[in-house]
């Protein structure tokens, strides 16, 4: 068996990857959270509770993507399909070419994302399509390999880093990227980390990202140790402008009131939290931060 999808590395539990949304890219592929279907859970008062869609449903709504708020997670129950393995390539090609056909090339193949390296004029494209061709060992290098989908979906990421990443709708992905990318040519040219960009389908997740709509999942990141305020800030102006979600585990500055605009059952996923745990034991001051 396999998971439908996968994130960029796969080294957090799943509890904790369901709880701040995870998610691989795929134009019809959602993110870890939209795959649990029944969860067990130790909640503040000690009490032990099953729930799912139909036992529990607003505590099930809660605990799919829980920030970690309402109780220890002690099992999960995701959806799984049959084993299946992927072949990968990876070519260069002209940002701008990439931008202008971003829809197509994110529809053509199971999944499909970019990097661009800030002061160069191409994007490095990863393609992977699913195949009943044999696995070929020793693994090949990122770019290259053919195996199970659990040895191609997740790559080794050595080198620490910070990390912002927002979701804006998908029809306005490549005019944001084009935006980041003036932004950090003209303010930040030092920079020598990359932006990537992956697609995710449209889940019903109260504070997902895709809640109810395709999503473009940008990611601009900063070398652990380096200055990464500024960066974060002034591409966090042009997210937001593009009515743009924060990723749940990397790097924002928005309130509590900038993201209860962001998503329609912000007060319901408050509501239901604060039923569960009314004396907040399981509300870390960020969090506290952004109650309402």
């Amino acid at each position: 068996m396999a998971l439908l999808n996968q994130g960029d590395i796969d080294r957090q539990s799943i509890a904790g990857a369901a709880a701040t949304g995870t998610h691989g890219t795929g134009r019809q592929l959602q993110n870890l959270s939209a795959s649990v279907v029944g969860a067990r859970v130790v909640l503040a008062d000690g009490e032990i509770a099953a729930c799912d869609a139909r036992t529990e449903p607003e505590l099930f709504e809660v605990v799919r993507l829980s920030l970690g708020a309402v109780g220890v997670i002690t099992e999960l129950t995701v959806k799984v399909r049959a084993a299946y393995k992927l072949d990968e390539r990876m070519w260069l090609e002209p940002l701008d070419a990439v931008l202008a056909r971003i829809d197509a090339l994110a529809c053509e193949t199971r999944h499909f994302e970019f990097f661009w390296m800030p002061g160069s004029a191409r994007a490095a494209c990863k393609a992977l399509a699913e195949t009943d061709a044999e696995p070929v060992y020793p693994l090949a290098g990122e770019g290259a390999r053919r195996a199970w989908s659990y040895e191609v979906l997740a790559n080794d990421r050595p080198d620490k880093h910070t990390e912002m990443e927002y979701s804006v709708p998908i029809e306005r992905g490549a005019a944001c990227f084009a935006e980041l990318r003036a932004r950090i040519e003209r303010d930040f040219p030092e920079l020598r980390w990359p932006l990537e960009y992956r697609t995710l389908a449209a889940d019903d997740l109260w504070l997902s990202t895709a809640s109810g709509r395709a999503t473009a999942a940008i990611s601009v990141h900063q070398g652990a140790g380096l200055p990464d305020e500024p960066l974060f800030r002034g591409c966090e102006e042009i997210f937001a402008a593009h009515g743009g979600r924060p990723h749940w585990g990397k790097v924002h500055f928005r309130s509590g009131a900038d993201l209860a605009a962001l998503y329609p059952r912000w007060a319901d996923w408050w509501c239901a939290r604060d039923h569960w745990d009314p004396k907040g034991l399981f509300l870390a001051p960020y969090l506290e931060s952004l109650r309402p």
